[in-house]
């Protein structure tokens, strides 16, 4: 059904037990903003987007729960939108973002970003969704 309608439904039982087991929130991008912040003044914790949504949902939840925020993503991932929201200007050059963001805070550059700037750019082809599958039979082709 998801597949073929773009949703499904549950029965009335499996909602209620959904809804006794988990419970949702959400955050806008100038809450988003706001909690990476916050937190990284209070805590000295820098943390990415993600895990800004997460942590914002989470301290809106109520009952007292223990309650795990799990952080997938460094905020070296999204250096702009981290360091905007630390109050500085991002500019164009992410990896000039990137370096300032580690100026700032002082949170190690993960190595696998840190060399990527002396890398060589592999591939610069974009592609349309509906042009993807004869861009892909081509690349096989000149390939084989």
């Amino acid at each position: 059904a998801l597949r073929v309608q773009g949703c499904y439904t549950v029965s009335e039982e499996m909602l209620q037990k959904l809804q006794e087991e988990f419970s949702w929130g959400c955050c806008d991008e100038e809450a988003t903003e706001k909690t990476i912040g916050t937190v990284w003044k209070e805590q000295r914790y820098l943390m990415d987007t993600h895990t800004a949504v997460a942590w914002k949902v989470a301290c809106q939840q109520e009952g007292g729960n223990p309650m795990v925020v799990l952080s997938t993503a460094s905020p070296y991932k999204f250096p702009a939108a981290v360091l905007s929201a630390l109050g500085e200007e991002a500019g164009e050059d992410e990896f000039a973002v990137m370096y300032r963001l580690n100026e700032l805070t002082g949170v190690p550059i993960p190595h696998g970003l840190a060399t990527l700037e002396k890398k060589p750019v592999l591939h610069r082809d974009v592609i349309s969704r509906e042009d993807m599958a004869a861009y892909v039979a081509k690349k096989i082709q000149n390939w084989t």
